[in-house]
């Protein structure tokens, strides 16, 4: 297998923020925190950011605080999953490309060529799931849009902050995500299409103009003068299974997201 050479990094070490630009979401945001210390995660682990030190930090509009988390890391996802190859190839395992499995169960993944049996099967198909035989309602397909904006000046990132790139979320009851790139510009994720009961993932609906326009209003959340040029929307199906908790366990599938 020849793996594609990268010249950034798979992932570079980071932090995350989570946003409440409410009173019902500084609400949840604390009880979050409360939980956190319940399994005995202290100050360094996780903590509460009042309004004036998240300032300090990223100026989002309406911000009222946050729960802030050293332990962090984003990743470039085709880097990981080259730099993952190339260190099991060097540990001596083979790999097989261009194998469909088109079955799944305890111990055993089904390829047209013949079984493949281990204590764990990885099943990374995510809301693709669904159009294996006998996974239909295992994971639940959702979809995800995500914008990015052109490049920002340096006034921009002067008014705004985020000098340290943290990830970025809210508590917000319909999720979304952001981050800084590495080329100086905001890119934001949250809901696009809605799921459509029973359809084929590969038959998914194109994310709506509605979609951009959604997440267009989150950019103005990061001090957003200067937030211009987006693009259109782009989508991918996720899978989440009911806790939303990835799992393995010997002998029956794990999943990873």
């Amino acid at each position: 297998m020849s793996v594609p050479p990268f010249t950034r990094p798979a992932s570079m070490p980071s932090a995350a923020q989570t946003l409440a630009t409410s009173a019902a979401q500084e609400a949840r945001l604390r009880h979050r925190l409360e939980q956190e210390r319940a399994w005995g995660d202290d100050a360094g682990i996780v903590r509460y950011l009042e309004k004036t030190e998240l300032d300090d930090r990223l100026r989002v509009a309406g911000a009222v605080g946050a729960l802030y988390s050293p332990h962090c890391a984003r990743m470039q996802p085709a880097g990981l999953v080259a730099g993952l190859a190339e260190a099991v190839t060097r540990a001596g395992v083979r790999l097989h490309e261009s194998t469909p499995v088109t079955s799944i169960s305890a111990g055993r993944a089904r390829t047209p060529a013949g079984d493949v049996r281990a204590p764990y099967i990885v099943r990374c198909t995510e809301g693709f799931t669904a159009d294996i035989p006998g996974q239909h309602r295992t994971l639940l397909p959702m979809n995800s849009s995500m914008i990015v904006t052109g490049p920002l000046s340096d006034k921009a990132w002067k008014s705004i902050g985020w000098d340290r790139f943290e990830t970025l979320g809210d508590e917000a009851h319909a999720y979304m995500y952001a981050q800084r790139t590495a080329d100086g510009r905001i890119a934001l994720g949250g809901r696009g299409a809605p799921s459509r009961c029973g359809a084929s993932p590969a038959r998914s609906p194109p994310c709506p103009g509605s979609a951009t326009g959604r997440l267009a209003g989150n950019r103005s959340r990061p001090a957003g003068r200067g937030c211009t040029g987006c693009t259109p929307s782009t989508g991918r199906r996720t899978g989440w299974s009911q806790p939303a908790i990835p799992r393995a366990r010997p002998c029956w599938p794990a999943w990873a997201t």
